[in-house]
């Protein structure tokens, strides 16, 4: 997900929750300008942060996360010219993005799963 996009959701989600940005980082333990540099795009929280604050706006984590799009983002970030490496090579590079990527897939379906739960009780409440 993109820096702007990602703070455009919290934006929004702050918006709709009436928080300020002073509010949120008190919230979250972060100091403001944190959250101004996510809501302007100038960096982007991990999604362990993310866990944190879809709890704080009491949102899904779907709402800040779409798979695709980080694993998207990875791979763009991965830039090596296979040309110049070895068959031997390539084939360990591609196990270790595997390993990455399940590794990223892996955190976000147990982040999804704990927002369900979470969601489910406070249904149940």
């Amino acid at each position: 997900m993109s820096k702007n996009k990602t703070g455009k959701l919290i934006e929004i989600a702050m918006s709709e929750k009436d928080l300020t940005q002073k509010m949120l980082a008190e919230k979250l333990n972060v100091k403001q300008s944190m959250i101004s540099q996510w809501i302007t795009g100038k960096s982007n929280p991990k999604i362990s942060t993310l866990q944190k604050i879809a709890k704080a706006l009491d949102m899904p984590i779907d709402y800040f996360v779409e798979e695709e799009e980080n694993i998207a983002e990875i791979n763009s970030k991965i830039k090596i010219d296979i040309n110049k490496m070895s068959k031997k090579d390539i084939e360990l590079l591609l196990n270790e993005k595997d390993i990455k990527i399940l590794k990223l897939e892996k955190e976000i379906l147990s982040l999804k799963l704990e927002n369900e739960m979470l969601r489910n009780n406070k249904g149940k409440k």
